[in-house]
């Protein structure tokens, strides 16, 4: 009896300690993600480090996410990367895949792979329990009104089902609508039915309509070099939505299609976009919303081109001297 009596007081003890630990956890957990939320990256770096430091039973899977997120606030790309693979694949089926792939396609927007996010935030979606199909969303189009190659929606569509086929066969016809192919923007809206569009996707469904209503005009294609990516991305963002205003307005009397390149913020980055636009003999020009060393960059990489760059002006810098094409 007595041996009974002690082997429960002991379970009594354990189970004690461990719901007291895991209260601990749950208070430090709670003070990170504040943190996070608060934008102080660092201080919620701190608090989780030290959680991780130990096993944290139940909280283990959430401290991981969180953890992932915060390596992304504070451009630890490839710590975030790690988070991100530990949580898709040591935890078997769980509510946080969905959430872990749309990271993983914000760690892609990071690093200027665009293709790679819009396929991350694709998976998201496909997996999505709806709780956060409204941040998914919000992803999506800014992604697919960017602009997604081709081959990387076709790839997608092998294994899309439900909304998610229109949710393609909308980003093809955003891309065919900005390479300059009308026609093939119309084909593509009319393969989609209205009644299986998300309520996230009208706005964009009814500006390719309007676009693909214009009669047949003439369509002049300019090279755009700017940042999506990086320290100057807010600028390049907001320059690339007055681009896309642009494009649907109607009653233009021609259709302006652009081929758009981001330079992640940084001058070499700038150089090979310049250098794969000036590859493109449709082009009519290239015009370049930079900073005065990137702008500096993209002038001197077409020294030994006839093509002309429309670069930004008032800055400390002048170009007209550099080239004769500026």
């Amino acid at each position: 009896m007595r041996l009974l009596i002690t082997l429960l007081f002991m379970l009594n003890v354990g189970v004690s300690q461990n719901w007291l630990q895991q209260r601990i956890i749950s208070d430090q957990f709670d003070k990170a993600l504040q943190h996070f939320d608060d934008g102080r990256f660092a201080t919620a770096d701190n608090i989780l480090q030290r959680i991780l430091s130990k096993p944290s039973g139940e909280y283990e899977l959430p401290v991981n996410l969180l953890a992932m997120k915060i390596s992304l606030a504070l451009d630890n790309l490839e710590a975030a990367k790690v988070y991100g693979k530990m949580i898709l694949t040591q935890y078997g089926q769980h509510g946080y895949i969905s959430e872990a792939f749309m990271i993983l396609g914000d760690i892609f927007i990071a690093e200027g792979d665009l293709d790679g996010a819009f396929r991350m935030y694709m998976r998201s979606r496909q997996l999505t329990d709806r709780t956060t199909i409204e941040k998914i969303d919000t992803r999506l189009i800014s992604a697919i009104q960017v602009g997604i190659s081709k081959r990387t929606i076709s790839e997608q569509k092998l294994t899309a089902m439900g909304d998610n086929e229109t949710v393609l066969n909308l980003a093809l016809s955003f891309t065919h609508l900005q390479k300059g192919d009308p026609d093939e923007c119309v084909f593509s809206l009319n393969k989609i039915d209205p009644a299986l569009i998300p309520e996230a996707y009208f706005e964009l469904y009814e500006k390719l309509l309007l676009a693909s209503y214009q009669p047949a005009t003439e369509t002049f294609t300019f090279g755009v070099v700017l940042a999506l990516t990086g320290k100057n991305a807010p600028a390049g963002k907001s320059f690339l939505k007055g681009l896309h205003q642009s494009m649907s307005r109607p009653g233009q009397q021609v259709k302006i299609a652009y081929q758009i390149e981001d330079n992640q913020s940084n001058p070499l980055e700038t150089v090979k976009a310049v250098q794969r636009l000036a590859k493109n003999r449709k082009l009519l020009g290239i015009i370049a919303s930079l900073d005065d060393n990137e702008s500096l960059a993209a002038v001197n990489s077409l020294q030994n081109s006839t093509i002309p760059i429309i670069v930004r002006g008032g800055g400390a810098m002048s170009f007209t001297d550099v080239s004769d094409h500026v």
